[in-house]
């Protein structure tokens, strides 16, 4: 069967045409004002030759971009910290020491008030009470820390340089240990004088190196009297097992 004529005219139209010429895009030539380079490219890029730019920033932008961003404040300041600049220093340190040899000269003494009431006193008892001293001391000081440290995460204060912090309670705790030196003819009342006077001193103490509030220092000294009666408990505990 015979194409018909149509679809043969379809054909020989076909062969007969050339496809069309592909031509490259060229992009246009750019020269520097500045340095006289040519090249091809986007008008509004910089010079390859010699860097101008014919689009430079405003200078906002560029005051923006070369201003650094100011790094970030402390949000702990050093007022915030427990204990804080206002401190006596080295009259602290030997305030302490004074206060911590009286306690220690008077029981090798005999005096009245830190040895049971004899006549003589007996040395064994001297010793006893001269080691008990720099004890308590220490436990005392041990269980303000703990009750310092208490108060710091309840109030989300830092605590401090825990050994600056340990000094100033020792040094505290020594000199509210003089009150040891009374004597009164009757027990109860000795103590109830002893226990006030050092009460004080130790609640003084921490208004004046650690700036609490008196609601902070009447916090930290019950703290720190639980935590002693805790420790003692533990120290008598652990001395009567190991008897």
């Amino acid at each position: 069967m015979e194409r018909s004529e149509l679809e043969a005219d379809g054909d020989r139209q076909s062969e007969s045409a050339d496809p069309l010429p592909l031509e490259p895009v060229v992009e246009p030539r750019v020269a520097c004002p500045e340095c006289g380079a040519t090249w091809r490219g986007d008008p509004g890029d910089p010079c390859i030759r010699c860097g101008f730019d014919p689009h430079p920033p405003t200078p906002a932008a560029a005051t923006a971009a070369s201003v650094e961003p100011a790094p970030a404040a402390s949000t702990v300041s050093p007022d915030t910290a427990l204990p804080r600049p206002r401190t006596l220093g080295r009259w602290l340190w030997g305030l302490g020491l004074i206060a911590l040899a009286v306690p220690a000269i008077g029981a090798l003494a005999g005096a009245r008030g830190l040895v049971p009431a004899s006549d003589p006193v007996d040395w064994p008892d001297r010793i006893e009470t001269f080691a008990r001293g720099p004890l308590l001391v220490g436990l005392w000081g041990l269980s303000g820390v703990l009750a310092l440290g208490t108060v710091a995460w309840l109030r989300a204060r830092p605590l401090g340089d825990p050994a600056v912090v340990l000094g100033r309670v020792l040094a505290v705790v020594a000199v509210g240990r003089t009150a040891a030196l009374i004597a009164a003819p009757w027990p109860f009342v000795e103590f109830a004088a002893e226990a006030l006077l050092q009460a004080a001193v130790y609640a003084g103490g921490l208004w004046l190196l650690f700036r609490l509030a008196w609601r902070d220092v009447f916090l930290t000294l019950g703290l720190t009297v639980g935590v002693f009666m805790v420790l003692s408990a533990g120290a008598h505990l652990i001395t009567w097992i190991a008897s």
